[in-house]
């Protein structure tokens, strides 16, 4: 069977949606800041911080946060702040 530069109906389907597709796992790829509130999966690509208040906060369940090197971070001042915060979630994987 040869193989040509042609393409099918059903071969330019499935590249449309393939490039339809969210990135994989839904992993958000934006910039997070500080405060920023974590509903999928995310990597870090650069530090957050200093956080005058919660780094990230994570309101979903089954959340993957990989800070791939990265650090999230406070200010001097000590108080109630968490880096990362998990409000009332279940099977959040932090990574680092």
């Amino acid at each position: 069977m040869a193989v040509t530069g042609r393409t099918t109906g059903f071969s330019r389907l499935m590249l449309l949606a393939l490039v339809a597709l969210p990135p994989l796992h839904g992993v958000a790829s934006a910039q997070v800041a500080c405060g920023a509130v974590i509903t999928r999966s995310v990597t870090l690509h650069a530090d957050v911080g200093p956080c005058s208040g919660d780094g990230l906060v994570v309101v979903a369940d089954r959340v993957r946060v990989n800070l791939n090197g990265h650090r999230v971070f406070g200010t001097a001042a000590q108080g109630t702040s968490a880096g990362i915060r998990l409000l009332d979630v279940r099977r959040v994987t932090l990574m680092n």
